[in-house]
């Protein structure tokens, strides 16, 4: 099973399914993206881990391999903590979950955002662009996602795990994978070169080859 970013769809992976061998493939659109119904309240992470259970047992699939982006890895990195018997293997690239190291200027800005809130004053432009396209669900959705530190998660996965990493990747920078390779106990870290958040898009070759050498492995 093949799980997209944040703002991507089934499509955002099709570049990878179509190059896995001898396997079969699910790539779902995740609850809020591309024809999947819109949440009516703000999702956790683990609302996204039991759609994907749920999606197993509809498929009768007992345990399935899964290559998660970004998103995508948070979901996978929970379901290999709670449900380490359903994953046979697990493919992390561009992973979030690791809480980032801010800047001052971040914290400034929150604390300006939280002034004006707590005054009446409007913070409907607070936020990206991206940020500001989204409904209010889905608005609920990203601050529960992103604002949930999965580090407590990792030292509990006991499958094979293999990260995927971009040596230029500003999302989830290489600390990040860094991290989960020390707290995964059974994971190996391979860095492409020279590619950034995308790198599975952007070495699709050499990004194929290292998933089906895997899965090859773990069969």
């Amino acid at each position: 099973m093949l799980l997209h970013g944040w703002g991507g769809n089934h499509e955002s992976m099709l570049c990878v399914a179509k190059r896995l061998k001898g396997v079969k493939c699910i790539i779902p659109d995740l609850i809020g993206f591309g024809v999947s119904p819109h949440p009516d309240y703000a999702l956790k992470v683990d609302d996204y881990v039991n759609a994907v259970i749920e999606m197993l047992d509809k498929e009768r699939i007992s345990r399935a391999c899964f290559i998660c982006h970004s998103f995508g890895a948070r979901i996978g990195i929970k379901l290999a903590a709670q449900y380490n018997e359903r994953v046979s293997g697990l493919i992390l690239t561009g992973a979030a979950g690791i809480k980032p190291r801010r800047k001052p200027m971040y914290y400034i800005k929150v604390f300006s955002y939280k002034v004006k809130k707590r005054f009446g004053i409007s913070t409907k432009n607070a936020g990206s662009s991206d940020y500001q396209a989204l409904s209010d669900c889905m608005k609920g959705t990203f601050i529960n996602v992103v604002n949930e530190d999965l580090t407590p998660y990792l030292n509990r996965i006991t499958t094979d795990t293999l990260i995927v990493q971009g040596e230029r990747d500003t999302e989830t920078p290489m600390y990040m994978a860094e991290i989960m390779n020390r707290r995964i106990l059974s994971s190996s870290l391979i860095v492409l070169k020279g590619v950034g958040h995308f790198a599975y898009v952007d070495r699709i070759g050499e990004f194929s080859a290292i998933a089906n050498s895997y899965i090859d492995a773990i069969k």
